[in-house]
């Protein structure tokens, strides 16, 4: 059984998100739903520009991420 950890994303975790994302999506895919250079996940100066503070994006979206011991691997982003 794995030993997950389920927490709330800070502003340390940006590089580790954009990498997850890039990884588990190419542009291609990307751009099925908008340009990816749009996505606030397209780059970690992209990804600064629109955090708020905590776990929150500008919008209200509120991210909260898995991790395994300390190596993330998945984030969910939501609307609050």
């Amino acid at each position: 059984m794995r030993n997950l950890t389920i927490r709330k994303a800070t502003d340390k975790d940006i590089e580790a998100m954009v990498r997850i994302r890039k990884t588990a999506f190419t542009d291609k895919e990307v751009k099925g739903f908008m340009p990816p250079e749009r996505s606030f996940f397209h780059s970690v100066n992209g990804l600064r520009k629109e955090w708020k503070g905590d776990n929150r994006l500008k919008g209200d979206w509120e991210i909260n991420l898995a991790e395994e011991k300390q190596d993330v691997f998945g984030y969910i982003v939501f609307k609050t």
